[in-house]
């Protein structure tokens, strides 16, 4: 399964989304992308993405995380206050090896800049952060397009 941390108004749910959606079908296509969406009811905002009715996709929102979730939300949260705190001084190879690292454990976190991602093997994926290029899903575009009912 695929657990997203959906932030923001559309042009972020729709950066997010699409990160997801790669990453399902690198990792065959057939797995639910489950868009937990507490952040977007909190700021009464409107889970916009909803109205796509994208398949595949669950909205859930004031639902308990299981467990293994936490921990990898606990290990992103640690990792995005060192990179924030320390931005100025670290260079694109040592984000890409802590992106390895995430990656590892099922974590998929945009960190303020675009990295190389690989595709995480382990049972349950954590996909966090905004994701704003194309890079990340240029290879399944067509596929997002469709699933927007853009052409």
């Amino acid at each position: 399964m695929i657990n997203v941390y959906l932030v923001g108004r559309l042009g972020n749910q729709l950066f997010t989304y699409a990160m997801a959606e790669a990453l399902r079908q690198r990792r065959g296509g057939h797995e639910k992308i489950v868009c937990y969406c507490d952040q977007i009811t909190n700021m009464n905002w409107e889970i916009t993405l909803k109205n796509y009715n994208i398949p595949n996709v669950e909205f859930v929102h004031g639902v308990k995380r299981p467990l293994g979730m936490t921990i990898q939300s606990v290990i992103s949260s640690r990792f995005r206050r060192f990179f924030v705190k320390h931005k100025n001084l670290l260079d694109t190879r040592f984000y890409e090896l802590c992106q390895r690292f995430l990656n590892s454990v099922g974590i998929v976190m945009e960190m303020g800049r675009y990295v190389d991602m690989r595709t995480p093997h382990t049972r349950n994926v954590l996909v966090k952060g905004g994701f704003q290029s194309v890079r990340y899903f240029e290879d399944v575009q067509p596929l997002i397009r469709k699933n927007l009912g853009v052409h």
